[in-house]
């Protein structure tokens, strides 16, 4: 989780990173690598109705979850009271 940074710019969520090279076994004069490694970028467009302050992102167990909570939907219709 350390590696991990979730950002939002524009209506845009940003998660990027860095996967280190882990469980290798050298076996003669190669390497066997059981999970990818590098750098990595991904990106989403958020819809309007979004609550960009209680976005929240947990890391368990390797896992990334990025909660992304909806506005309550405005009113959109209105009785006006004739006088």
């Amino acid at each position: 989780k350390e590696d991990i940074k979730v950002d939002i710019n524009k209506g845009v969520l940003t998660i990027s990173g860095e996967r280190k090279l882990k469980e290798e076994i050298k076996e003669e004069d190669y390497y066997k690598v059981e999970t990818s490694f590098g750098k990595f970028q991904r990106q989403f467009t958020l819809p309007e109705n979004v609550d960009v302050e209680n976005i929240s992102a947990f890391s368990n167990d390797g896992v990334l979850e990025v909660v992304v909570p909806k506005l309550e939907k405005a009113v959109e219709k209105k009785t006006i009271e004739v006088k």
